[in-house]
C-alpha cells in the first residue's frame, strides 16, 4: 500500500507555515503516535469542508503550529483499505542517502519503543535522493518518511512524516 503513495507524496510541497513550525520533527512524530489506532478522533476538530476527506486539528493537535499538519481520510482503492493520515514536512541539508541514514536514526528509538517495526528503506531508483522509509505500528498503524527535491532549494532534502492508521 505504502509504495503507491509514495507518487503522491514526492510531488507535496513544503509550505511557509510547514517550514516554521518549533517543534522538532520527532517532538511532532511522538506527540501523534498515541492518537493514530483512534484515528486522531480525540484532536479532529472537524471537516474543512463537507466532502474534502481533510480535516482541522483542535488547537491541542496543532501543538502550537497552526496550518502546519494535515489530516486526512483516505478511502478504500481497489485492494488498499481506508485509512487516516496526519502528515507534515521537514528539510534537511545533505545527500539522499545522507539525510535517509539521519532520519532512520532519528526516528527508529521513537518508533521501536512505541512498538513499530522498521522495513528496509528504499531508493525505487527514480532520483538519488527520494526514498520511502516504513514502519509497521501495532494496532494497524504505521510511519512512512518519505524524500523528495525541490529543482528551486538546492542542496536540501526535504521529506514527508505519515502516521497514519488503516480502517478495517
Amino acid at each position: 500500500m505504502r509504495k503507491w503513495m509514495l507518487t503522491v507524496c514526492a510531488i507535496a510541497p513544503v509550505t511557509g507555515a510547514q517550514a516554521n513550525c518549533e517543534k522538532s520533527p520527532v517532538d511532532q512524530l511522538s506527540f501523534f503516535l498515541p492518537y493514530a489506532s483512534t484515528n486522531f478522533a480525540a484532536i479532529n476538530a472537524g471537516a474543512t469542508s463537507p466532502g474534502s476527506g481533510q480535516y482541522n486539528l483542535t488547537p491541542e493537535g496543532e501543538q502550537g503550529c497552526p496550518n502546519h499538519f494535515i489530516v486526512e481520510d483516505s478511502p478504500a482503492r481497489d485492494k488498499y483499505p481506508e485509512f487516516w493520515e496526519v502528515k507534515f514536512d521537514s528539510a534537511e541539508t545533505g545527500t539522499g542517502d545522507e539525510v535517509a541514514l539521519s532520519l532512520i536514526k532519528t526516528f527508529s528509538p521513537v518508533l521501536t519503543a512505541a512498538g513499530y517495526q522498521e522495513k528496509p528503506y528504499v531508493n525505487p531508483g527514480d532520483d538519488p535522493n527520494t526514498y520511502n522509509m516504513e514502519w509497521d505500528g501495532p494496532s494497524d498503524t504505521w510511519v512512512t518518511v518519505d524524500t523528495f527535491v525541490e529543482d528551486d532549494k538546492p542542496g536540501k532534502i526535504f521529506y514527508e512524516i505519515k502516521v497514519a492508521h488503516n480502517v478495517k
